[in-house]
């Protein structure tokens, strides 16, 4: 078409020129013909614009080495760079980057029988801490997993056990950069992770006896004897990339740019840009080993900071500025690490009107009302030293109340002190329940009497062992600053009231609370009674209630602050710390026994929980992650998502 309207163009030109050296020529009429019709000139095609995703953080990283000072962003960020080596889900390790995770009962862990002398290392069953045998010292003989077998060292050698287990890395994995990952890298991480100067703890390092590299995918991991540890998820060191820093020392690896501010990994993603106080930007790693499932979704990621404002949050979502709120943006305390009822009230009503998901979990914080059942002076006086009581208080609280007006129905009460989903919890008998008219005759019980029958005077003491007749229930209660734990406090006073127990309520600062024994509130045990969360690890916490952990002149950093002394709670938690796998089996008689007792009564379980745009698929809460965003690869756009999922190990939507 071009060509054509040329042509004419100088066939006219010609024929006006030629009018011009012409003249008197007769001019000639000429008469236009249709015009011809414009043929289409391809347009390039245009790629399409990178997707993006935005997870909004509260706080910028304050390091992205993996032993470095992390905070809570922190260990988002590293989900993109890195991706496990094991993920904590449902609170059970699960692998991957690894074929899996070594254990007794896949036969892919072992226990080798050592004999050991005198001044070699092992774990003393006792103490629960690596030690020199010496004469007398107790230890594990061989084949023993519990408490009753414990044999005291008298000399020579003895027969123990040892675990071991082969941690294989899956074909396929690369650093960023292309290079393998190789099991040298992880042998590298531990000795780097075992330095002084490398500001970790040493717990497990302390319980190795060796690492090495058997070849480049399989790393051989040896505990001392004696420790036969249940989940050996943590027994496999994250590599560090041996091609970049291996002739470096470890407090040369602390102070470098690459390991603090542009780590190399082998996950979805890789660090392009950190604008400090801004944002991070970050682009889909061409060599992540799940490419193949087109895996990540997002060619770009970005992690931008927006402070501690969850209103601001939830509004920035509204408009676009981010697709997904960090857990920790959420908070209104970080401190209490707890969302405040009204914000999460906002949540759920934008949920309702379809502008937002929210995508929640019962968590692994277990709140719990603290009893002081044995101080440590006679002259603090304490109505909980008396079960019946603490059986009473159970009765008076009404903790599914609890759960629908301070977490608006996305908590989860428990009866014992591990979350209800928690693979290892244990229904106890007889149930927690709330019934006010059971608690009373309780009180009765327990010599509180209500002779006034008027529900807005506190009960008074008769014939109570240490307590003037006539003394009312006045129960005073330490609880943390900040407005949830306030809130929390109000509604316990409603509670009790109605049971005709009064309630005096001191908030403390958390450091005040937590403090070592003897200043400490909690831990130097001169409370009646305290509200605090704690979390759960893989393995019960047993130890919170075991009477060696009493904090004392004998044991000045214990966690028993509640005092609970049981012979047989003591006998089934050590025969758990001790007994390795075998050991778990204690989990279901330590419940029992806790419900028995109840030094503490566990309120609820609070959330897990995460806020996205509706248009972001494949979000899964799990109770114990590190952070929630733990599946950032599996993240994607679409319309008409489905509904926000859990993962199959405990989550909920």
């Amino acid at each position: 078409m071009r060509g054509s309207r040329a042509l004419l163009g100088l066939w006219l030109i010609g024929a006006w020129l030629a009018a011009c050296s012409l003249p008197g020529m007769e001019e000639i009429s000429v008469t236009a013909g249709p015009t011809p019709a414009p043929s289409l000139v391809p347009v390039p095609t245009l790629p399409p614009p990178p997707e993006t995703l935005i997870v909004c953080l509260r706080d910028e990283p304050t390091s992205l080495y993996l032993y470095g000072d992390l905070n809570p962003s922190a260990n988002t960020v590293l989900e993109a760079i890195y991706d496990g080596p094991v993920d904590l889900r449902g609170y059970a390790f699960t692998p991957v980057i690894l074929e899996d995770v070594p254990s007794l009962s896949a036969g892919t862990a072992r226990l080798e029988t050592v004999e050991i002398g005198t001044g070699d290392v092992y774990l003393n069953p006792m103490t629960l801490r690596p030690e020199n045998l010496r004469p007398l010292l107790p230890y594990l003989p061989s084949g023993c997993t519990a408490a009753d077998c414990i044999r005291s060292f008298q000399g020579g050698t003895v027969a123990m056990d040892r675990l071991s287990a082969d941690f294989r890395i899956k074909d396929g994995v690369q650093w960023s950069d292309a290079e393998p990952v190789r099991a040298s890298d992880s042998v590298l991480s531990f000795h780097i992770d075992s330095a002084n100067a490398t500001p970790t703890t040493k717990y497990l390092i302390d319980r190795t006896a060796s690492y090495e590299a058997l070849d480049d995918q399989t790393v051989r991991w040896t505990g001392i004897p004696g420790y036969l540890e249940s989940d050996l998820g943590d027994a496999f060191w994250s590599p560090l990339p041996e091609h970049l820093i291996g002739q470096r020392s470890a407090p040369e690896v602390l102070q470098s740019e690459e390991a603090t501010r542009s780590p190399l990994g082998w996950g979805p993603y890789v660090l392009k840009a950190w604008d400090p106080a801004k944002e991070i930007r970050m682009e889909r790693n061409p060599n992540y080993f799940r490419s193949a499932e087109g895996l990540p979704a997002f060619d770009q990621l970005v992690f931008r900071f927006i402070g501690s404002d969850p209103r601001s949050g939830l509004q920035q979502i509204l408009t676009g500025e981010c697709d997904v709120l960090d857990e920790e943006v959420l908070f209104d305390d970080p401190a209490e690490a707890a969302v405040r009822p009204q914000t999460l009230q906002s949540m759920l009503d934008l949920q309702a009107q379809g502008k937002v998901q929210v995508v929640s979990v019962a968590g692994d914080l277990v709140e719990r009302l603290e009893f002081n059942t044995q101080p440590p002076s006679r002259e603090v006086v304490t109505p909980f030293a008396d079960p019946k009581v603490r059986q009473a208080l159970a009765a008076c609280i009404d903790r599914p109340g609890l759960v629908t007006h301070l977490l608006g129905g996305l908590g989860s009460v428990t009866d014992t002190f591990l979350p209800a989903n928690h693979p290892l919890f244990h229904a106890a008998e007889p149930a927690l329940a709330y019934a006010p008219a059971a608690a009373a005759r309780l009180l009765e019980e327990a010599g509180w009497h209500d002779e006034d029958l008027d529900p807005a005077t506190p009960r008074i003491a008769r014939a109570i062992r240490g307590v003037v007749d006539g003394t009312p229930f006045q129960m005073s209660l330490i609880a943390p600053e900040g407005e949830f734990h306030q809130a929390l406090a109000s509604l316990l006073g409603k509670n009790l009231a109605d049971c005709g127990i009064g309630l005096e309520v001191r908030s403390a600062p958390t450091p005040d609370l937590l403090g070592s024994w003897p200043e400490g509130l909690a831990f130097g045990r001169s409370f009646q009674a305290l509200t605090w969360a704690w979390p759960t690890l893989t393995s019960p916490l047993c130890e919170m209630f075991a009477s060696w952990e009493i904090p004392g002149e004998l044991a000045p950093d214990g966690l028993n602050a509640s005092g609970f002394n049981s012979v047989g709670y003591d006998a089934a938690c050590r025969s758990l710390l001790v007994g390795g796998e075998a050991g778990r089996s204690q989990a279901a008689v330590l419940q029992q026994l806790f419900a028995e007792g109840l030094p503490s009564l566990p309120l609820f379980q609070r959330p897990r929980l995460v806020v996205a745009s509706p248009s972001v698929c494949g979000l899964h809460a799990d109770p114990s992650t590190l952070t929630q965003l733990w599946s950032l690869e599996d993240l994607r756009r679409g319309v008409n998502c489905p509904l926000p999922g859990a993962a199959p190990d405990g989550g909920s939507g």
